[in-house]
This record gives structure tokens, C-alpha cells and sequence, in this order.
């Protein structure tokens, strides 16, 4: 996903209220403020180019609306799980699941 030296960088915590949607906008907001300090610099010949330490690169995948899907008989995923999963695709993907089918049974 990103490549290239670092030129800023600043933490932030992800509360657990947070959803995708609620990060984005509070790091859209950081980062302008950010981008205004760091062009700033720039003009001036004053950034410092870091290089990325690739060890510790993580990889990911463009999301597909697959990926919401949730298994209801899955026994390894908890409602910690599931709460997580459900704040990181909001509000895209979604999280969505399949019905469980019953089985009928005759009673007489």
C-alpha cells in the first residue's frame, strides 16, 4: 500500500468506539494539519527523507464486499471478533451474513 521514505509521522490511538469511518475522518482532520507543517518545510528544503524500515511492512488487499462476510457458525470468532469486524467495515464493506437454514422436523 505505501512505499517511500517518511517525511512525518504522528500516533494515534484507535479508541474502542472507533469505526472505519470515525478514524478516518479524526486522521483526515490530523493530517491536514500535518500536511500545512510538513509543505511548510519543504518550501524551506527543511524535511528530512526517513527511509521505511521494510521489516516491519505490513501487506494488505484492496477490500471486495466479500470480505464483510461473516460466518454465523464460525467457532473461532467470538463477539469480540465480531464487534471489531463490524466497526472496521463500517460503514464499507458492511458486515453481512448468510441465513442459517432450519431443519424442518414432522411432528405428529
Amino acid at each position: 500500500m505505501d512505499h517511500g521514505p517518511v517525511i512525518a509521522q504522528i500516533e494515534e490511538e484507535i479508541k474502542s468506539s472507533d469505526t472505519a469511518k470515525t478514524l478516518y475522518e479524526r486522521l483526515f482532520m490530523i493530517g491536514t494539519d500535518l500536511l500545512m507543517k510538513v509543505l511548510n518545510k519543504y518550501e524551506n528544503s527543511k524535511v528530512l527523507f526517513i527511509p521505511q524500515n521494510h521489516e516491519h511492512a505490513s501487506f494488505t488487499k484492496p477490500l471486495t464486499r466479500d470480505d464483510g462476510y461473516y460466518d454465523l457458525q464460525s467457532i473461532f470468532s467470538g463477539r469480540d471478533f465480531f464487534e471489531r469486524m463490524v466497526r472496521a467495515y463500517y460503514p464499507w464493506p458492511g458486515v453481512w451474513s448468510k441465513q442459517l437454514s432450519m431443519k424442518k422436523t414432522n411432528k405428529k
